[in-house]
């Protein structure tokens, strides 16, 4: 993915950076991705686990942290690596509750290698294209996520590389995010990273097929274990996700009753319309009502209106904002991801005014649709309420 300056965003602000660690990851995983990261403009990088002992990596290096996850203050980007002890965090409550806050207020959430799988064990990558570590690429459809056979994927505030060496190339398409090419570029050069290796197979397209399956061979039971882990709570990520809100997993919760409901809403607000604009009033006492209004006039800027004609324009309104409301809880999840803070707004300004008009809606075309339009923008409104959370 190239970025431009127009595409970036420039900003001197502190980025507020935390790259998880664990036992028997890939220091690489790790350690390349802070290298870049680290020499960028006002970043602060803090290395968290649950404690502050040293942290044995899968080569035998250690790595001490110097934050909690318990004491992490919100943070601008979240870095999670891969390793062999990854399969343990996928289960790791503490760990993946700690995703689960901190992407509530994260600008990007980030994996290098098989740390992709621990984001989506943590719920995180439902509907999202990522990618992983080739051998592993495909376990990630069974936690939700699209598998994305390139080296860097970024779907939103999700950023996922591929295998190991990945993260440098990850860490400098965020740094050109968040403070533009040049400053990409300038670190690079800094670390000289121009990769030239002795032998043109670094991927799976470019190795010969007999090397490619002698590594799928010799990785086959390290394989065949994080499937089955992956097996047992991908289910549960998949329900978690359906079943309830969050701000960037309202989407699920649009089940297709909720839609069918929605739809229906449209066509009662278009009914509605109709009977205003034609003045055709289901109900006797109805019509009497709407004549009594259109009987009092009022003088306004200098013209003659009649109360009729503000009960008539407050139907139409309330019908633009059924309509709204309608398209909204549609598209509410996707709408979220990218504004949750104006959604929720728009999503209360509405559900307010569908509350002040439903009242006249009683009055004009009784109660089961005053029922169904009142049921329907509690839903869109409580909805739209959570995303803006």
């Amino acid at each position: 993915m190239e970025e431009t300056k127009d595409t970036a965003m420039m900003s001197s602000s502190m980025v507020r950076i935390g790259m998880l660690c664990y036992s028997r990851l890939t220091q690489l995983d790790l350690t390349g991705p802070l290298e870049v990261l680290a020499r960028m403009a006002g970043s602060e990088v803090h290395i968290l686990w649950k404690d502050t002992s040293p942290v044995r990596t899968e080569c035998g290096l250690y790595i001490v942290p110097d934050l909690k996850l318990s004491d992490a203050p919100p943070l601008d980007l979240v870095v999670v690596p891969g390793g062999p002890g990854q399969q343990d965090l996928m289960q790791d409550h503490e760990v993946l509750s700690f995703l689960r806050t901190q992407v509530s207020s994260a600008q990007y959430m980030v994996s290098v290698c098989t740390g992709s799988l621990i984001l989506g064990a943590a719920g995180l990558l439902q509907g999202y294209r990522a990618t992983c570590h080739w051998m592993f690429l495909p376990l990630l459809e069974q936690l939700g996520a699209m598998p994305t056979r390139e080296r860097v994927v970024i779907d939103r505030n999700k950023v996922t590389a591929a295998g190991v060496s990945a993260g440098i190339d990850c860490a400098l398409h965020l740094v050109s995010l968040l403070r533009g090419r040049e400053a990409a570029q300038a670190i690079q050069l800094q670390i000289e990273y121009d990769p030239q290796p002795p032998f043109d197979c670094g991927s799976t397209n470019k190795a010969p097929e007999w090397l490619v399956q002698k590594l799928t061979e010799t990785a086959k039971a390290t394989f065949e274990a994080r499937r089955k882990v992956i097996e047992r709570i991908g289910a549960v990520v998949r329900c978690q996700n359906a079943c309830q809100f969050s701000p960037y997993g309202v989407a699920m919760s649009a089940t297709l009753l909720y839609r069918i409901a929605t739809f229906l809403l449209v066509l009662l607000a278009l009914g509605h319309t109709y009977s205003f604009l034609t003045l055709r009033a289901p109900s006797a006492e109805g019509r009497a009502v709407y004549d009594a209004m259109n009987a009092v006039h009022f003088e306004l800027g200098g013209r003659s209106h009649s109360y009729g004609e503000i009960y008539r324009g407050l139907g139409l309104f309330c019908t633009v904002s059924l309509v709204f409301s309608a398209f909204l809880s549609w598209h509410l999840g996707e709408l979220a991801r990218h504004a949750a803070g104006a959604i929720g707004t728009l999503g209360w300004v509405f559900f307010v005014v569908q509350l002040a008009t439903v009242v006249l809606s009683f009055l004009y075309f009784g109660l089961p649709p005053m029922v169904v339009s009142t049921l329907v923008t509690v839903i869109v409104g409580l909805a739209a309420w959570v995303a803006g959370r």
